[in-house]
């Protein structure tokens, strides 16, 4: 064997692929973690959706920009599911700023929906409307569609570019195909508002949770059935 082909040897093997060496020595880092930890992991964790949250309620509060809140918010809960190691409130900002003319679009196009389907309520129920049953079934309709747009709305926004019909459309695709990602981000996000309908008394024990944590909280947990949602579609899967 000639000295080239001995140094081409040696080369290969300086740099051959250790990636799965990689992921053996962060597993065993993951098992070997003791008690003391995890519980500073967690509370870090915690620390960071904390944070979240407040960036989130603060940037709610002009009720207009709500949705550029949320797909910053759906952002940064995405990478953390990943564990993408990231400032909270730098990763934050540039995610709001970024789909902001996006967000708020559809979010005025879902206000202003949600308006005149409160209107077409009143009229099916004030019994001045001559064709009310066909009022009942479009407004029906209505409410079935925003219900399957709504939810996962703006984690695609975050998650991709798209101009704002075929957003809309995606998400509806998206919603219909992947029905246990749909049930379970919409159903986290309406089960509260249940509870406070039937137990009003929970809303005041509880009402200030929403400004410290619980948003970003459900936005969290929701971003676990998202993530694998986008793998399967990006992989081609339904």
């Amino acid at each position: 064997m000639s000295e080239k082909d001995k140094l081409d040897n040696n080369t290969d093997e300086k740099f051959m692929d250790f990636s799965k060496v990689d992921e053996e020595y962060e597993g065993e880092l993951r098992r070997k973690l003791t008690p003391k930890e995890r519980f500073f992991r967690a509370c870090e964790k915690f620390g960071d959706l904390f944070m979240l949250n407040i960036f989130f309620t603060v940037t709610s509060l002009p009720i207009i920009t709500i949705g550029a809140s949320f797909t910053a918010m759906y952002t940064m809960t995405l990478k953390m599911v990943k564990n993408e190691d990231v400032s909270v409130k730098k990763g934050y900002f540039e995610a709001f700023k970024k789909n902001f003319k996006q967000s708020t679009q559809l979010w005025v196009v879902i206000m202003i929906i949600i308006a005149l389907m409160y209107k077409q309520f009143q009229v099916v129920f004030s019994g001045r409307s001559n064709g009310a049953n066909l009022l009942v079934m479009i407004l029906g309709l209505e409410m079935l569609i925003l219900s399957f747009v709504l939810p996962l709305l703006f984690p695609m926004i975050a998650r991709y570019e798209n101009d704002n019909l075929n957003m809309l459309k995606n998400t509806l695709l998206a919603s219909l195909m992947h029905l246990g990602t749909w049930a379970t981000v919409y159903f986290l996000w309406v089960i509260p508002v249940i509870l406070y309908y039937f137990k009003p008394i929970f809303f005041i024990y509880t009402w200030y949770l929403w400004f410290m944590f619980l948003a970003a909280f459900i936005a969290y947990t929701c971003s676990h059935s998202l993530y694998k949602m986008f793998d399967k579609i990006e992989a081609g899967e339904q």
